[in-house]
């Protein structure tokens, strides 16, 4: 609670005082602190993400306003709510989903784990494509990853092959770094030997796995 007017003003724990109430409670353990309506609307959206019935957009935008309009990291909101900082941004990656599925997901149509699927489908328009039937067969979770997968595979089939595809050296230290990192890796070279490697990634914990693979991360 905080100091208000003659008396005193919730912060947070609303639903510990109705229960304190329904209980018939006359005496609970409080704390009085002098928040600011700044302090006071952090504390109630991080209280808020500690609802178990709260949706993942719910919290994706939650998260996003802490980080906003308090200048918090992901790291810090992550702190703040209890949550590891790759839950934190595989959330609020959710945001990046077209309305329509979001919308979805909102209803409970889709799960999160629908969600993160389709988020690893690059093109906008086959995502779209590819969660109309999901809806329509009612696919399950692995049914949607196998999915994105076949649709990563599909681009990937499109792509025009590059000149260094026909060095079969270039081709085979491709295939072994390829397997080596469980993603695809590209050696782009000119002819001066010169050029760069690209490793793909399509999440945050892809990209994780990637890092401490390379011992960037312990």
């Amino acid at each position: 609670m905080r100091p208000h007017g003659d008396g005193y003003q919730l912060v947070s724990g609303e639903r510990r005082w109705r229960a304190a109430q329904l209980a018939q409670l006359t005496e609970v353990p409080i704390v009085v602190r002098n928040y600011s309506d700044r302090d006071m609307l952090e504390v109630a959206l991080v209280e808020n993400l500690q609802r178990e019935d709260i949706n993942p957009l719910e919290a994706a935008r939650a998260y996003m306003r802490l980080m906003q309009e308090f200048g918090l990291t992901q790291e810090e909101v992550a702190q703040r709510v209890g949550k590891s900082r790759s839950a934190v941004a595989n959330t609020i990656r959710l945001l990046n989903l077209e309305g329509p599925i979001q919308n979805s997901l909102a209803e409970g149509k889709i799960t999160e784990g629908h969600a993160r699927a389709l988020l690893a489908i690059p093109d906008s328009e086959r995502r779209l494509e590819v969660w109309r039937q999901m809806l329509e067969s009612g696919a399950s979770v692995r049914d949607a990853e196998a999915a994105a997968r076949a649709e990563k595979e599909r681009a990937s089939a499109a792509t025009p092959r590059r000149a260094a595809d026909t060095d079969p050296n270039v081709a085979d230290i491709e295939h072994k770094l390829s397997h080596q990192f469980g993603t695809k890796v590209r050696i782009h070279r000119n002819s001066k030997g010169r050029g760069r490697l690209t490793i793909e990634f399509y999440s945050d914990e892809e990209l994780e796995r990637i890092l401490e693979l390379l011992g960037f991360l312990h």
